[in-house]
């Protein structure tokens, strides 16, 4: 049966209740199609908080869409090309033929690409989700380690989790020099590996949580520039904590700064210095 034969009603209807995954695709049949799924959505994607791509080591992102409450919903994957008797099916994607893998074997679709093209791929992919979705929406982009770069797309913010321990410093500064602006960072720091440009994008993140057996990279008190930090310290230098806690309450730096916490592990906070 034909959707657009069925009462408007009973689209909408049919179309509520089906998956991000299956609305995309289904986007792609025309445009009176695409105009009908995004009019009949409009109060789902009001629900929706971001849209991230979870990259693995391979440069091979999973895409998901994250509802406000927690709640969130794989849309697919984007991986290399691979030898395989299941057929692809090609879509015109923001102008360029996308192979789509699509059987039994994976729960989602499969965006395939060559080696060569994976930037191009991922970029027309990410324009497709703008137009489907909307440019208001916020995109994530979730590194796994600091090899590998992270692309410039629009509405995109990075976030990675990481350890400095063992780092190369010239490698870290490399990768968040060329990177978007950062929406979060995790760093377990082990030794100064700290970008040593205060206006490195490091220190521009909106939120960063640090966790120091040794208050040894002191440059995250000094530098940092978004909304949320958060400390964790085995050992602490506390003048410099308290440095940071009076130049933010005394209006002298750290404007943005909205929330602010500090745990020690093993030494005692002397709380009385406030």
């Amino acid at each position: 049966m034909k959707l657009s034969k069925l009462p408007l009603l009973v689209q909408e209807e049919v179309l509520h209740n089906m998956s991000y995954t299956n609305l995309f695709l289904l986007s792609f049949l025309s445009r009176k199609v695409k105009k009908l799924i995004k009019s009949s959505q409009m109060n789902r994607s009001k629900m929706i908080d971001y849209i991230e791509y979870e990259c693995d080591s391979q440069q091979e992102p999973f895409v998901q869409v994250f509802y406000k409450h927690d709640l969130y919903e794989e849309l697919m994957v984007i991986a290399k090309n691979k030898d395989t008797h299941n057929e692809y099916i090609q879509l015109n994607v923001s102008g360029k033929m996308i192979d789509i893998q699509i059987s039994d074997e994976y729960i989602k679709p499969i965006v395939r690409f060559q080696i060569d093209e994976n930037e191009a791929v991922i970029s027309s992919m990410h324009n497709s989700f703008l137009e489907f979705f909307g440019n208001s929406v916020e995109f994530r982009w979730k590194a796994c380690g600091y090899n590998n770069c992270i692309p410039h797309l629009q509405n995109l913010k990075g976030c990675i989790k990481f350890s400095s321990h063992g780092a190369n410093k010239e490698t870290l500064e490399n990768f968040f020099s060329s990177a978007p602006a950062f929406k979060w960072i995790d760093v377990s720091a082990d030794g100064k590996t700290e970008p040593s440009d205060p206006e490195s994008k490091f220190y521009q993140a909106e939120s960063i949580q640090t966790l120091q057996l040794r208050n040894n990279s002191p440059d995250i008190l000094s530098h940092f520039q978004g909304k949320q930090v958060v400390f964790k310290f085995g050992h602490c230098n506390f003048l410099d904590v308290i440095s940071f806690v009076n130049r933010w309450k005394s209006g002298e730096a750290y404007h943005k700064l909205e929330y602010l916490m500090i745990e020690v592990f093993w030494d005692v906070f002397p709380q009385n210095e406030y």
